[in-house]
């Protein structure tokens, strides 16, 4: 197995795995509340026009600001892009929906390490 013999990162690579790895928990919950709370949907559903914050919020029911950290988030990981005050979404999305085999993962982490981890 000589793929794994040789360092293929440079040292920028290498940084932002750490920074992958150490974000993780973040990153998994953000993304969790994005899709549980109902913004995936709603910006799926506006299409390629987007939605702005206030638009957003207002669907889904949320306050401003907790829908705007949300999104922040998800701009910082890559599950939307903004422009013009639009949000919409990356190509990333399709890859984590509401498909079962995202889904389900995502409910088994959470409810094996993150549930059960904080009554320990």
């Amino acid at each position: 197995m000589t793929f794994f013999e040789k360092d293929r990162n440079s040292a920028f690579e290498a940084k932002e795995t750490a920074q992958w790895i150490a974000f993780g928990p973040v990153i998994f919950q953000s993304a969790r509340v994005l899709r549980n709370s109902g913004i995936l949907k709603v910006i799926e559903d506006s299409g390629s026009s987007g939605l702005s914050l206030a638009e957003i919020a207002e669907k889904v029911k949320l306050p401003l600001y907790g829908v705007r950290v949300l999104l922040e988030s998800a701009l910082s990981i890559g599950l939307v892009l903004a422009n013009d005050s639009k949000i919409y979404f990356s190509q990333n999305r399709p890859f984590y929906s509401e498909r079962p085999a995202h889904k389900k993962p995502t409910w088994i982490l959470y409810t094996t390490c993150v549930t059960k981890a904080s009554f320990h």
